[in-house]
């Protein structure tokens, strides 16, 4: 962007006594001996002559005025910035190309510049003396003898030289990069693409990925209109992408950079301008619209993580830079004043420890600089810098089914594209992200998964996909998932105590869900740091989850559990979740000024210093709820609701055993209104058609009404005969909605009234009927669709309905028998019989024979004559050596060889490295190129493999 900005760079400036000013001639010496030493390492010739184009000073006119740095140019061979004091680092930036203009100097540049100026200043007015290191290098570089660096250094990943705008050529202005963005019919000009596009699609660019984006996007600009984007429409044409654009290039050069241009703007809400384009390179809060969310979510960049220089220290964050630029992955850089921002590429470093900056800016003054920093007592001018690292493709194309599933298990099978249970993915996390124009389905089989602690977020669930735990591995795309038996398939998302579990984006239309897991040992601590478990977003959906053991610490960190910014939870445990310090919600939070719905839910044993099972700022509506046994330190054990303007309903809830330290302390509201209608609460509480119910669970006293749950102690919370809360429900259900059943997924109303509480009291009426198959077949019959592809012992259980206070379920003991596989290999002269079929010819043929059990088995027969080709013996007729190898392999015949035979090397995994023709009795194979491991080496000769070999 053009508008300037404080870019939060520092020099390392250090403390020399009796320190000078330097003039210009000593300045251009020591620059002089810069460059021929960077030339040197380089092995190219002196450099021209320096002149100075620009001397930076204080405003005063006299023999006080500060001189604080000068630039000389190498007659369009760069520019070299030297300080005017021996007190700082004596090269600031260097470039060796080009020439320094002072009028056309990129924003972002011109920034820079004026850090260097305000931190120059800062120590000459305070008279800070440098130290030993940068007094050494003025002496080194001013004596001419400075030590040979054994530094290492990167070269510039990035060869784009793209600006954000058009050019003027022979007096005619072409349109280039901005050649799609919005049109300004005030100034009947096109706007600027904005640096953090320009950025993000030279990024892009360099990759050469993706072919095509993920999902679309839609904004209202406040001056040019709705804007949008459909990623999925276009595919990005890099091969006609050249390295700049100008008044040659063609029209299909033109359009697609300035479409990945404009694609890339949408993708971050741009703010786009004909004087400057601006928008957010970080995703400062979860979601929002910036560089790094749009890389991940759109772009498919799925490990890009924003970090920010302040929380590292100054070696910290050179090591960051360097290792990223050593893998050759280009870094997205920020910086920030005042006045504005800029976003950058840092795609290498010297030896000096000096990075290269692409600034967007056609490739004008791209060149080393300083970005290390100082801060000098009262003053830090290094806050605000911020990078995108981890910019780099997974190398695995995540691809759903024509049904839009993605399938995936722990370890992944076959492609690992997620288009299939046989091709399923690893990768959840990213999977997950994944958006797409049509919502995504994501299934996922049994197991334990884990996230990228790398990341704040384990699991990220993109707008409007929903994914789905507690499946087996085998359905088909058509299966029923009222189905899945969760409790024994369990699949659990882990925080490893480290990192927030699950984040659940806010869709534009339609609701984001996350169905059918345990959410475990999530972690945030900090300032303000919410949703340890779960952090979920409006139009979102909680359902069929266990949330447990999930612990936020800090003075403003809430919802252990669940911190909700809208949303729904239905069917949910939420226990054994923790607070500590000043926070509260130990279960669930609800931010002020939002709203969110619970029904069919269990918050219990949850721990927090106010609000310990829910903490409700915001509003709530809660509905067959429990919220028992949870404990306060301060107020508020089971719910602790004040929120200005909030409302929180209960209806048909039971709120008991919760406890402020050893007190029992049920609920308490401060500005929130609470309207409780119906609910069964220790102690009591005001409302239409509330029960009293007695702080022991069961007992005898005729005049005491007890809830009856099964076992508390063990967290058992249904009711049990002789609970007060059976057919104690407000009998108008309108309130339901849609859900007609309880928290164990039977029937919500049994008998002539609903319940107070999660479970719905009743019996369960079970038909079995026992069935088998043979494995691979799929059972389609009593209304079930299981596809078979394991042999064993199966139960499926399906709801047939309810009939008077029983539900009727039909349980399917299915018996899968194995079929059989199995091959043998026969090499004979001649003919070979085998099962009434007569073999000459070499070949694989299969035969399919009846097992006892009445399930197909198939026998494959892998047959040589030898006969029609002469079959050497592996041990006598060919020698290959030497074993092991690292750079070339000798494979000799006994004998000349009339035929040519392929020497093909497989990796550990099965893939093919190399193939070679063999034409000689004596042949030779360079393996050098080959990564150090095990590999396997097949000769091979028409249909005749003739020896396998491992080195």
């Amino acid at each position: 962007m053009r508008k300037y900005f404080f870019i939060s760079l520092i020099l390392i400036l250090a403390h020399v006594v009796n320190s000078s000013p330097i003039d210009t001639n000593l300045a251009k010496q020591v620059g002089t001996t810069f460059l021929n030493k960077v030339n040197q390492n380089k092995n190219q010739k002196s450099i021209p002559d320096l002149h100075l184009v620009h001397q930076e000073a204080s405003l005063q006119k006299s023999e006080n005025q500060n001189v604080y740095f000068y630039v000389y140019n190498l007659s369009n061979q760069g520019f070299i910035i030297v300080s005017a004091d021996d007190r700082v680092e004596p090269i600031l930036g260097y470039s060796l190309q080009g020439d320094f203009d002072l009028n056309n100097i990129p924003p972002a540049l011109s920034e820079m510049l004026k850090v260097y100026k305000n931190t120059i200043d800062y120590v000459i007015t305070n008279n800070i003396p440098a130290g030993a290191e940068i007094t050494q290098s003025w002496q080194d570089l001013i004596s001419g003898n400075i030590p040979t660096r054994k530094s290492s250094s990167v070269d510039p990943l990035i060869e784009t030289r793209w600006g954000q705008s058009g050019r003027k050529y022979s007096s005619v202005f072409y349109e280039l990069y901005n050649n799609m963005c919005p049109y300004d019919t005030d100034k009947s000009e096109l706007t600027l693409t904005g640096c953090v596009a320009t950025a993000m699609a030279q990024i892009m660019r360099y990759w050469k990925y993706p072919s095509i984006g993920m999902g679309s996007h839609f904004y209202t600009h406040t001056k040019y209109g709705p804007l949008y984007a459909d990623f999925e429409s276009v595919h990005y044409d890099y091969d006609s992408m050249p390295v700049q654009l100008n008044n040659l290039s063609t029209t299909g050069q033109i359009d697609a950079v300035a479409t990945v241009m404009y694609q890339c703007g949408v993708s971050v809400d741009m703010k786009y301008g004909v004087d400057g384009s601006s928008s957010s390179l970080l995703e400062w809060t979860k979601g929002a619209r910036s560089g790094e969310y749009a890389l991940k979510t759109n772009f498919g960049f799925y490990n890009a993580k924003g970090i920010k220089k302040e929380n590292y220290t100054e070696s910290q964050w050179v090591a960051i830079l360097k290792t990223e630029l050593n893998e050759s992955r280009p870094v997205l850089y920020r910086g920030e004043s005042s006045s504005g921002g800029h976003a950058f590429i840092c795609d290498g470093y010297d030896a000096n420890n000096k990075f290269h900056m692409n600034w967007g800016w056609e490739g004008y003054l791209d060149g080393y600089f300083t970005i290390t920093s100082l801060n000098p007592g009262t003053s830090s001018y290094n806050n605000n810098q911020g990078a995108i690292i981890g910019v780099q493709p997974l190398g695995v194309e995540i691809t759903p089914d024509a049904n839009n599933i993605i399938y995936v298990t722990t370890t992944g099978s076959g492609d690992s594209s997620g288009s299939s249970w046989a091709n399923a993915t690893p990768y959840l996390s990213l999977a997950m992200t994944r958006v797409a124009n049509k919502p995504l389905k994501i299934w996922v089989q049994a197991g334990t998964y884990y996230g990228d602690t790398s990341q704040a977020t384990a699991f990220n669930v993109g707008a409007g996909n929903a994914v789905y735990g507690g499946f087996k591995g085998n359905e088909p795309a058509n299966y029923d998932l009222s189905w899945r038996d969760i409790s024994n398939n369990q699949t659990i998302l882990d925080g490893q105590g480290v990192q927030q579990v699950v984040y659940l984006a806010e869709p534009a239309v339609g609701t984001t869900i996350c169905d059918g897991f345990t959410i475990q040992n999530g972690y945030t601590s900090g300032g303000f740091e919410y949703g340890a478990g779960v952090l979920m977003q409006d139009s979102t959906l909680l359902i069929n989850c266990t949330v447990k053991n999930n612990k936020t610490i800090g003075a403003n960190a809430y919802g252990a559990g669940v911190y909700a910014l809208g949303g729904k939870i239905v069917n949910c445990f939420i226990h054994d979740n923790i607070v500590e310090n000043a926070s509260g919600g130990g279960g669930l939070c609800i931010k002020q000024g939002e709203k969110a719905t619970v029904v069919n839910s269990i918050i219990y044993n949850n721990e927090g210093k106010f609000g310990a099972g829910i903490l409700a700022w915001g509003s709530g509506d809660f509905i067959n709820t429990n919220i028992v046994n949870n404990i306060a330190s301060t107020s508020g054990g089971g719910l602790y609701g004040n929120g200005e303007g909030a409302v929180c309903k209960f209806t048909n809830c039971i709120i008991w055993g919760n406890k402020l330290k050893a007190n029992s302390n049920q609920i308490r509201f401060g500005s929130t209104t609470a309207v409780v209608n119906y609910c069964a609460i220790e102690g009591g509480y005001t409302g239409s058609n509330n029960i009293d119910i007695n702080k022991e669970n069961n007992g005898s006293n005729p005049s005491e009404k007890y809830v009856n749950f099964l076992n508390p102690t063990n967290g058992e919370y249904k009711l049990v005969e002789g609970s007060v809360c059976i057919d104690a429900g407000d009998p108008n259900v309108t309130y339901l909605g849609d859900i007609n059943f309880d928290i164990s997924g039977t029937a919500r109303i049994k008998g002539g009234n609903i319940d107070i509480g999660a479970y719905e009291y009743g019996c369960v009426y079970l038909t079995s009927i026992y069935d088998s198959i043979c494995q691979g077949e799929i059972y389609d019959l009593h209304g079930f669709n299981i596809q078979t592809d394991s042999a064993g012992l199966f139960v499926y259980s399906k709801m047939l309905g309810t009939y008077g206070d029983c539900d009727s379920v039909l349980q399917l003991n299915l018996k899968v028998m194995p079929t059989y596989k199995t091959q043998f290999t026969i090499r004979m002269a001649g003919s070979y019989s085998w099962n009434d079929s007569v073999y000459t010819k070499n070949g694989t043929y299969q035969q399919l024979f009846v097992a006892l059990n009445g399930c197909d088995s198939v026998v494959t027969l892998h047959y040589t004559n030898t006969t029609s080709i002469q079959d050497y013996e592996a041990n006598r007729d060919v020698l290959i050596y030497p074993n092991p190898s690292t750079d070339y392999i000798h494979i000799q015949f006994s004998e000349d060889i009339s035929v040519s035979y392929n020497a093909r090397i497989y990796d550990i995994t099965g893939k093919l490295q190399a193939s070679y023709e063999l034409n000689n009795t004596s042949n030779r194979i360079d393996v050098s190129n080959l990564a150090k491991g095990i590999y396997y080496i097949q000769l091979q000769r028409e249909n005749t493999f003739l020896r396998t070999s491992k080195f």
